[in-house]
């Protein structure tokens, strides 16, 4: 609701408080079973006699094709007349003709109407029966075909917008019955829940029967809704049963297409009774709501909870163990794809990148905690943060160039975590960096130092930070007017598509494909490039490994004193950081973790994996079937009318997506099953992995892989002079050297996982006024722990060894055998023992001693996965580890968004 709407109205409403929104004084989050079995016994009566008919006895007035219920011996009750035909009720006058209601629809390719184009999907049925009480409805249709929970738990702010008075929630069928699907629905329920204006939320459920098991994702969003009192209502549990006993029912409520029936999408006719279904339950629910204010009841003392418990948003997750006192941080959507309403929220691009903190202190009217907070050299003018109060937000203000202070300031944007020990527990600081380069800090603390605190027993501060150049801090790299012009800019180039390789690389073809590629992209960065020039200028000297060093430096000096020592945790491009930071104040160091990124196949059989036929099945096959398929797409790329954007699937940006998810292999059965559809035919899925919606609506000005390049392309050893430069042709022998050596799948793959290159052209190439180069051996009072995992797709488990070996005595080597995206990606109550012993205590693993995992990656699959019962230390070190593994994977899910 929006109350300034309400303003035109003169009359007076003594029943209705002018702030209660009608979602909150309505039932619309009160018992999901009762309500669902008074509607089931209204459907069976009308399922006797299902048959298509012009006019709709449930709503006459709609002319269109639709069920009719024979069975007239349930009317709507007359108490339950809408507001035209009473437009002098008090809730009518208050929410009716001349106010606004914004529904937001989530949903996935049911949602989006797959299968009944010229027909009204669901939620449109529903609304010509609702828009007749309340005509100035505003809905947002925020339909994206193959998501799931996973994804809207992270995004929802990008399709709906998060001043809604209701959302309804359609995403079963995406849904596997999998654990880290109730943690999905759980995020997306509190993402939805604890919006400030407590909007209502309603869960849809469709059936689908082309899966291996009947109860398709249904299990999650059972629970979840009966856990947080969300209404949840659907037609599965009529159609399901009645086709277990009728079979040849089955082309009546599934989607018919060329090659027969297709039981995942449901047809219009099922459309027009799940829309009917929702246009009699809000129907009830506003009829309850007029009488229930009609009613005068005394409030009495009982032992017993009173029902406004049940508007109160659960404060412990449903699968832990009763901890009283116990409270868990608010969920914030991660990434941006569109806005509404000038609203601004994160963005992920690239290598684990967030926009930075300006997005994530957005508060309700618009304006920035962060913006107003006072820049100083000094103390830091700490605010709570907009999106956690918890947490503090502030800015440093530092030289832009520590050699030469006439140069002007820069402004490092920070949060904090605050430690929650006693103070006479509390261990100092530490800083955090999540990778990148580009990767903010901040947006890494807000979603995992939560979970790493707990780890640590609230002992320490944790501080993330956006390096220059990122994010929040002050210069950002914008090198274009906006994020819109950027992405325009790429699209549908090799930036975008990727790298397309030749069933045989090697041969003349495959060379001059490859050739014609690389052009192309050097072009690119040359212009890119170039707008960097004429928009940043010097700015773009100062944004350098070195330099960040510098800046902890100064946060440490300005937060914990003069001669306080700095401890660090880094993953992935962190690692670099951790390394040049070691190396170059090795005085001022205590303890620093650098965790680095792996990856390992696992097999599994076709109940969890959907690229599996059979049990046991050869890998060699499956691999030899993905082959077939990227050998196939790259002579007939494929056209994608249904994506989130339209456009083609290219073997380039398929065989950039599988090798994506070699960092995260907490998303191989998602990604498994977007694979298996394409394989069988529909590439929505996986084009929708590939390519996002542009920023259309939001004024962003994020532009992550630009930042990446002011960091490393500043870190690069310049070329002497332009003969050196690398040319198409060198970069052709490179990359075949790489296909032949290293990967043969994936080694034309790494312009679209890791866009460097194209230094040359960088303007600031060899000007940074600090450029560290070595040595990297120094000698730590603390040796610091190098973590690495036995596989990478990236940086391999050597270049642990590397660095372990340089650094002598001053650091121990942990390593995980585990495949992921540094060693938090998988759950090892071993890790995480190390990880606690080592920032609480100091202590150190053996050198390169190995640490096994607890759990694998494909839930519910054929082969039997038996986890360790533990006890006592290691049975919390195994959660702890397991929180953690979901906020790191939340957090690396974001470059799939």
């Amino acid at each position: 609701m929006h109350p300034s709407t309400s303003h035109s109205r003169k009359t007076t409403d003594t029943s209705l408080p002018s702030s209660t929104p009608l979602s909150r004084v309505s039932a619309f989050r009160g018992r999901p079973g009762r309500v669902l079995g008074g509607l089931t016994i209204l459907f069976l009566l009308a399922l006797s006699s299902l048959s298509p008919k012009p006019k709709s006895t449930i709503n006459s007035q709609l002319d269109i094709e639709t069920f009719t219920f024979t069975n007239t011996t349930h009317p709507i009750p007359p108490t339950c007349e809408t507001c035209i035909a009473d437009p002098e009720d008090a809730l009518c006058r208050r929410y009716g003709i001349e106010n606004l209601i914004s529904i937001g629809i989530i949903g996935a390719s049911v949602t989006a109407g797959h299968g009944i184009e010229g027909h009204p999907k669901w939620f449109e049925v529903f609304l010509q029966d609702w828009m007749l009480s309340f005509p100035n409805t505003t809905v947002y249709d925020g339909s994206a075909p193959g998501m799931n929970s996973q994804f809207y738990s992270y995004c929802f702010e990008s399709y709906v917008p998060p001043s809604a008075d209701l959302y309804m929630i359609e995403l079963d069928v995406n849904n596997d019955n999998a654990e880290y699907t109730f943690r999905h629905d759980d995020a997306l329920y509190r993402g939805l829940l604890q919006l400030p204006h407590h909007p209502a939320v309603l869960r849809v459920s469709v059936p689908a029967m082309s899966f291996w098991e009947l109860a398709r994702g249904s299990p999650s969003g059972l629970l979840m809704s009966n856990y947080f009192d969300i209404p949840m209502i659907g037609i599965r549990n009529i159609i399901v049963p009645h086709l277990l006993l009728h079979p040849n029912d089955t082309p009546t409520f599934f989607h018919l297409d060329a090659d027969g029936v297709e039981t995942r999408h449901i047809p219009y006719i099922s459309h027009q009774a799940q829309g009917d279904l929702l246009a009699l339950y809000m129907r009830e629910q506003v009829c309850k709501t007029k009488q229930r204010l009609g009613m005068r009841i005394t409030p009495r003392e009982s032992m017993w909870p009173s029902e406004d418990i049940l508007r109160e948003i659960p404060d412990q997750h449903l699968w832990e163990s009763w901890e009283p006192g116990s409270h868990i941080s608010p969920i914030h959507p991660s990434c941006s794809l569109r806005s509404y309403r000038g609203r601004k929220v994160l963005v992920a691009s690239g290598a684990a990148a967030l926009a930075g903190l300006a997005a994530l202190l957005v508060t309700q009217n618009g304006l920035s905690n962060l913006r107003s907070a006072k820049h100083s050299s000094g103390p830091v003018d700490w605010q709570p943060c907009a999106l956690n109060p918890a947490y503090s937000c502030g800015y440093l203000e530092v030289p832009k160039d520590y050699f030469n202070l006439t140069v002007g300031t820069a402004q490092i944007a920070m949060l904090k975590v605050p430690a929650t020990a006693r103070p006479s527990e509390r261990l100092g600081t530490i800083f955090l960096n999540p990778g990148g380069p580009g990767g903010s800090g901040v947006g890494f603390a807000l979603g995992f130092g939560t979970t790493l605190s707990k780890l640590l027993e609230g002992r320490y501060d944790l501080l993330g930070f956006d390096p220059r150049g990122i994010g929040a801090s002050i210069p950002r790299v914008e090198c274009f007017p906006s994020t819109l012009e950027h992405e325009l800019f790429k699209a549908a180039t090799v930036m975008e598509r990727g790298f397309d390789v030749h069933k045989d690389a090697f041969s003349p073809a495959g060379r001059l494909h490859l050739l014609d590629h690389h052009r192309q992209l050097m072009s690119l960065q040359e212009t890119q490039y170039k707008k960097c020039a004429e928009t940043m200028g010097d700015d773009l000297k100062y944004m350098g490994t070195s330099t960040v060093v510098r800046d902890i430096e100064e946060m440490s000096r300005v937060l914990e004193g003069e001669d306080a020592l700095i401890n660090f945790f880094g993953g992935s491009y962190g690692t670099i950081l951790g390394a040049y930071l070691v190396n170059m104040i090795p005085d001022k160091i205590n303890r620093v973790l650098i965790d680095g990124v792996a990856s390992s196949p696992q097999f599994a059989g076709p109940k969890a994996c959907a690229l599996a036929t059979k049990t046991g099945e050869d890998p060699k096959d499956i691999m030899k079937r993905l082959e077939d398929y990227l050998d196939t797409l790259y002579d007939h790329p494929l056209a994608v009318p249904d994506a989130v954007r339209p456009g083609v699937l290219n073997s380039g940006g398929a065989r950039a997506i599988l090798y994506s998810v070699t960092n995260r292999p907490g998303n191989w059965p998602a990604i498994a099953k977007i694979f298996a559809e394409a394989l069988a035919g529909d590439p929505t899925s996986l084009y929708n992995a590939l390519v996002r919606p542009l920023h259309l609506y939001e004024p962003s000005h994020i532009q992550t892989d630009l930042s990446r390049a002011a960091v490393s392309c500043i870190d690069s050893p310049p070329y002497k002079s332009e003969k050196d430069w690398p040319t198409p042709e060198m970069m052709v022998d490179e990359t075949l050297h790489v296909l032949k050596t290293a990967s043969r799948h994936f080694g034309a793959s790494i312009n679209l996982i890791e866009p460097d290159g194209g230094c040359q052209f960088w303007p600031a190439s060899g000007k940074a006024p600090e450029r560290f180069t070595g040595p990297w051996n120094a000698t730590l009072k603390t040796p610091m722990l190098i973590v690495s995992n036995t596989a990478d797709p990236i940086t391999p488990l050597t270049s642990g060894r590397e660095l372990n070996n340089l650094m002598g005595p001053s650091s121990r080597l942990l390593i995980q055998n585990s495949p992921g995206h540094c060693s938090l990606g998988s759950v090892s109550h071993c890790t995480s023992g190390w990880y606690k012993d080592y920032f609480l205590n100091g202590k150190l693993p053996p050198d390169e001693f190995m640490c096994e995992v607890d759990a694998g990656y494909f839930p519910g699959g054929d082969g039997v996965q038996v986890e360790e019962v533990l006890s006592g230390e290691k049975a919390e070190l195994r959660e702890r580890s397991r929180d953690m593994a979901a906020a790191w994977n939340a957090w690396l899910a974001q470059d799939d968004a």
